[in-house]
């Protein structure tokens, strides 16, 4: 469950739209405020039944699966205990997340209609090296997932928030006035 965890925890970071103020706190200076990034997080706790399930299968020697099995391999399964440490376990995670593949998630209507087509795990070196193609590398655009429930939780347009890779990006710090009235920031 760590190593899950690591995979997709302190990597992304949302930041709030200008117009937001339902998160702001008041800042340490008097008359100031913090509006604060959100992290993105995933958190694994082990309760009752799962909703879905990682499984993995060790194949006795050297043989891929589909020879050693001939069948072929369930979207869902890792191959060896050393898939866990493989970016098969965060593309995966990916799933559980609700994202599709690499070019479903670029908007490639054949791959949103049909995600496990090959080619919807990237055509180029670069959309085959993000985690939702056979990569391990995130992107902004994988804070999907978290800027689906930020959207419903703040009850404001995920498009008006911004995913950054940035985790150092300081929260913005705002008078009185840009807190109360939803001024632009200077």
């Amino acid at each position: 469950m760590v190593r899950s965890e690591k995979i997709w925890t302190n990597k992304l970071l949302l930041i709030p739209p200008r117009n937001y103020s339902g998160l702001d706190f008041k800042h340490t200076l008097p008359g100031h405020y913090v509006r604060p990034n959100i992290m993105c997080a995933l958190r694994l706790e082990p309760s009752g039944k799962p909703h879905i399930r990682i499984t993995v299968v060790r194949v006795n020697g050297p043989m891929p699966f589909q020879a050693a099995t001939n069948v072929k391999p369930p979207r869902n399964i890792l191959l060896d205990e050393l898939s866990a440490k493989s970016p098969a376990l965060g593309h995966e995670l990916g799933h559980a997340l609700g994202m599709l593949h690499i070019k479903a998630l670029l908007g490639d209507k054949a791959c949103i209609a049909d995600h496990n087509a090959s080619r919807c795990y990237g055509e180029t070196p670069q959309e085959q090296a993000n985690i939702m193609g056979v990569g391990s590398d995130l992107w902004p655009l994988n804070a999907q997932p978290w800027l689906d429930r930020i959207e419903l939780h703040t009850k404001t347009q995920k498009a008006f928030w911004t995913a950054t890779m940035d985790m150092k990006k300081p929260p913005e710090a705002l008078t009185f006035a840009q807190h109360v009235f939803r001024m632009p920031f200077s």
